[in-house]
């Protein structure tokens, strides 16, 4: 039992690792059999299908995400040209 923040509210910590591990087994069941989860993932990515204000090293520019390709790169358009982008590569300027 773990006590968050001084709060008088305690988590289970077994509770959650048991959900976790529900959760791991769920999306692992589905890829064992063949279920392509592109779809869902795109569904709940940040700011997908709107412009915003992105910074990649220290410049700042403006795109819309479209999607992520084959090896889950992130699809942004920019100036009406498709760039890609790795992990960490690009970030939001909030």
């Amino acid at each position: 039992v773990l006590q968050i923040l001084n709060k008088a509210e305690t988590i289970n910590l077994n509770t959650v690792f048991e959900k976790i591990l529900e959760q791991i087994e769920y999306y692992y069941l589905k890829l064992k059999s063949g279920e392509n989860l592109e779809m869902e993932y795109l569904k709940s990515l940040f700011r997908i299908d709107e412009y915003h204000n992105f910074r990649k090293n220290e410049q700042i520019f403006t795109g819309k995400i479209i999607g992520i390709d084959v090896f889950g790169r992130l699809k942004i358009e920019v100036e009406n040209e498709v760039q890609v982008f790795d992990f960490k590569e690009v970030g939001f300027v909030i």
